[in-house]
């Protein structure tokens, strides 16, 4: 009975009525097969705030990435800038990819150290900080299935120590590429 059964199942699953309409995981799913290491270089517009200064500096950011499933684990490092406040950061952390697809939204989150200096009022013056930092990021990684992706977001990091002018944080529109 068992037997018959199963080739019941497999003729039908096999017939020309209902060839093509089953998902399969090429239709619905990636995985990347790739669980070795990767790099990440990014850059863009930056956004300081509590550092005593306005206006848009350039933000960069480095990071080795290591694939799992639906995710990608991070140790980066960022460093942002504007006259001469400036903001650098450590962190370890993840990106969750929504999707498993070629073209993917994700979040992400990461925890480290930084180092803040607030714009002074004559060249190199000004007030530094350091401690623990908190960031977080959204964006969007195209082509995930070959060996060089693109990837847009915004990361926003925070100082999470209160300054002389507000808490330290940065805001970063990146465009970056992992290979």
């Amino acid at each position: 009975m068992k037997t018959i059964l199963w080739t019941l199942l497999s003729l039908t699953i096999s017939s020309p009525l209902y060839a093509g309409t089953l998902p399969t995981s090429q239709d619905h799913e990636f995985e990347s097969t790739d669980s070795s290491a990767r790099w990440y270089f990014g850059f863009g517009p930056a956004f300081l705030s509590g550092l005593n200064i306005g206006g848009t500096g350039v933000g960069i950011e480095g990071a080795r990435l290591w694939p799992v499933t639906s995710a990608e684990i991070r140790l980066a490092l960022d460093f942002s800038i504007k006259g001469s406040a400036y903001m650098a950061g450590a962190g370890i952390g993840a990106n969750y990819f929504v999707l498993k697809d070629d073209i993917s939204p994700y979040i992400g989150g990461e925890f480290g150290f930084g180092l803040a200096k607030a714009d002074g009022d004559v060249g190199i013056t000004g007030e530094t900080n350091g401690g623990f930092t908190f960031a977080f990021g959204v964006g969007v990684q195209f082509f995930r299935r070959s060996s060089v992706h693109l990837d847009l977001g915004l990361k926003g990091r925070f100082l999470l120590r209160s300054a002389t002018h507000g808490t330290p944080q940065v805001y970063v529109l990146h465009a970056g590429i992992v290979f």
